[in-house]
């Protein structure tokens, strides 16, 4: 087993609003470990942005984390100061934004925001880090680098502005990157090329990936284990075989089923009956509980603990705790 790198552990990231607090992470635990690519997936909701965020401590007011760790390099990022915080930012983890036209200044060129990071974090000359830039563009598949990096964000396309924000995440070889839906607003022919991209650059420079997803497709390409969430909690976590070939928690199989499915004729998708609950006062025990066509009466008192169905498989649902991981 590689090393682990990233360990989130009882992440609470709280929103205080005038309508009460949401919870929109309540305990939380994940590891990530060297050369990996983990999914997020779940509901819009869920909670899988907030986690990207809470990992770089860019929760904003009113929200706050309130409890948990995040332990990083023999260190915990939760206690991290100011200077250090700044240091790892970009340089040690990195974030590819859902829109890399709101996350791009459109005032500075694609070159000056690449050449500024590298520079920010290596300590470079300015001619090296020029060099180092168009190197990068390269790397990610812009043609006539020199040229596109003089230009400005308004002058690339959706797909060249999400390779050129893959180029400055990676321009400091960090050893996370934090994708928060880096293919929501491509067309598929551009969505396939971005996610091929990202794994060749993964696999060239030994970066860990935590991949934030709707889309189970995208999960099936680029990922090797997968964390399910709903309504700020883990469900079930595995490796991408157990999740999408042998989904155990009601939740889970509810999403599978309402995708299309190419080698079965359906008439109708099927849907998940009822909406997610409020995060405000949520209700007790499994969150899922009145969604759940398996529901009984001990999972609305109390959330159920993980049961292992096999190495890397678990799941948070009584239907197994009872039976040694079986249905």
């Amino acid at each position: 087993m590689s090393e682990k790198i990233l360990s989130v552990k009882g992440l609470k990231t709280h929103f205080y609003t005038y309508g009460g607090v949401v919870k929109a992470l309540d305990g939380v635990d994940l590891d990530i470990h060297e050369n990996e690519v983990v999914g997020i997936v779940g509901e819009s909701g869920c909670g899988k942005s907030t986690l990207g965020l809470s990992i770089l401590r860019l929760i904003e007011s009113p929200g706050r984390i309130v409890d948990g760790k995040l332990l990083f390099e023999n260190g915990d990022i939760l206690k991290y100061t100011d200077k250090k915080l700044r240091k790892a930012r970009g340089g040690k983890i990195a974030m590819i934004f859902q829109d890399p036209k709101a996350s791009l200044n459109p005032v500075l060129t694609i070159g000056d925001q690449i050449a500024e990071a590298i520079s920010l974090h290596q300590s470079t000359t300015k001619k090296e880090s020029l060099k180092k830039t168009n190197e990068i563009l390269r790397e990610v598949g812009i043609p006539d680098t020199e040229k596109r990096a003089k230009e400005y964000p308004f002058e690339f396309s959706g797909g060249m502005r999400q390779r050129a924000m893959i180029a400055l995440a990676l321009s400091m070889q960090p050893k996370l990157l934090i994708a928060d839906e880096p293919t929501t607003n491509l067309d598929v022919t551009t969505q396939a090329q971005i996610l091929v991209l990202m794994k060749e650059l993964q696999k060239k420079f030994k970066t860990s990936i935590l991949l934030i997803t709707h889309d189970l497709g995208v999960v099936a390409q680029l990922c090797e284990k997968v964390i399910v969430m709903y309504a700020g909690k883990v469900v079930e976590s595995g490796t991408v075989h157990d999740i999408l070939l042998n989904p155990k928690h009601p939740y889970l199989q509810g999403l599978l089923k309402s995708m299309p499915n190419p080698l079965t004729k359906m008439d109708r998708l099927q849907i998940i009956q009822g909406t997610v609950p409020t995060l405000i006062n949520p209700i007790p025990g499994c969150r899922f509980s009145d969604r759940c066509e398996f529901v009984m009466e001990k999972c609305k008192e109390k959330v159920p603990e993980f049961t292992k169905i096999s190495k890397d498989h678990k799941v948070s649902c009584y239907l197994y705790e009872e039976n040694g991981g079986k249905k």
